[in-house]
């Protein structure tokens, strides 16, 4: 029998109430736009650990941030709820958004939120560029693979993407 040891990790979310805003670690700088983030790029120097997300965080991804931070001089999550993960019959406009307590969570954990409001900032009109994985990935592949053939696809791109702009 395998034996896997488990962390526990702990979340802290600050109360605005117990600790006034002087004491309090500061909140990532967010930008929305891929230029406004390339200009905050040219500050950051050394090496940068990089989280992307959709938001809506939790304590797996605070431990990723966690670790990021331990390892990087600078830090950036990014928020993105990714249109090419969700098939027509899914429901995208379901998805939880929560910016205001995604951004409480990475109080003092991260340095930039690159956080794009607009899926076009993305997806410009007339882009085609997508990754496509092959049939291991695809409807070849199984369970989630079969079920969804499109999310891998849709997770490989916005990942390349965003590797991209970061």
């Amino acid at each position: 029998m395998l034996s896997i040891p488990v962390r526990r990790t702990r979340v802290l979310l600050y109360s605005h109430r117990a600790l006034s805003s002087a004491q309090l670690p500061p909140l990532p700088e967010v930008v929305t736009t891929t230029a406004d983030f390339r200009n905050i790029r040219t500050q950051l120097h050394r090496s940068i650990g990089f989280i992307p997300t959709m938001g809506s965080l939790h304590a797996g991804h605070i431990s990723l941030v966690k670790r990021a931070r331990a390892e990087n001089k600078h830090v950036v999550v990014s928020i993105f709820v990714n249109p090419t993960q969700f098939a027509a019959h899914e429901d995208l406009a379901k998805y939880p958004r929560t910016l205001k307590a995604d951004l409480s969570m990475l109080r003092g954990l991260a340095d930039v939120v690159y956080a794009p409001s607009d899926p076009a900032e993305l997806y410009p009109p007339g882009s085609n560029t997508v990754v496509d994985l092959g049939d291991s990935f695809g409807s070849g592949g199984g369970g989630e693979a079969r079920a969804r053939p499109h999310f891998f696809r849709g997770v490989a791109t916005i990942c390349a993407k965003l590797f991209n702009v970061v």
